[in-house]
């Protein structure tokens, strides 16, 4: 993604006897008032879809974070997330929630994470990357860090799809799961 408006010059020259030929093309790139004016995601837009998200898993008011999930996920919303599957039982590679319900059921049963830090957002037009702590997940021993990858609706106004990733045995380990490693220690 272009962020800032640049205006590319190079000249070319070459001596060829008994004659000199310079060429001098000039590239303009598009500001980003232009590439915003084309409907890419503003940083604005993306600090406020993150926070929505950030809503929806942490709140405790789950009627709150209901509301925001309507709002927020679109009716077509897949998730993937193996880090989710593994802890679950469930097939890697596949699909861990199919549609807005199943998603919003999901998480408004489980309890909501006590504190979720954003340590990075990045985006492009139709996509955001959000980096991010949790804390205080269960005993809250082990922080755990993920990354979700949202993909919106051609309208900005909707996440239709997610890819979560996070370190799976350190939340296994905060929900109070037994884990050793090969060697018999544990983790």
């Amino acid at each position: 993604m272009i962020v800032d408006a640049v205006t590319t010059t190079s000249t070319v020259s070459a001596l060829v006897p008994p004659i000199t030929i310079t060429a001098t093309p000039s590239l303009a790139l598009a500001a980003s008032t232009d590439v915003l004016a084309t409907g890419c995601l503003s940083d604005a837009q993306a600090t406020n879809i993150i926070t929505s998200w950030k809503t929806i898993l942490t709140s405790s008011d789950r009627g709150d974070a209901s509301a925001i999930a309507q709002a927020l996920i679109a009716d077509e919303y897949l998730e993937t997330s193996d880090s989710i599957n593994s802890l679950a039982g469930n097939s890697l590679g596949n699909a861990t929630f199919s549609g807005k319900d199943s998603f919003i059921a999901a998480v408004l049963e489980k309890p909501p994470i006590p504190l979720l830090t954003t340590l990075d957002i990045f985006h492009d037009c139709t996509r955001i990357a959000f980096y991010w702590a949790a804390s205080g997940v269960g005993s809250g021993v082990e922080d755990v860090r993920g990354v979700d990858l949202l993909y919106l609706t051609e309208d900005k106004e909707q996440i239709n799809m997610a890819m979560v990733e996070f370190n799976s045995l350190a939340w296994a380990k905060d929900v109070g799961w037994q884990i050793e490693r090969a060697n018999g220690t544990k983790y």
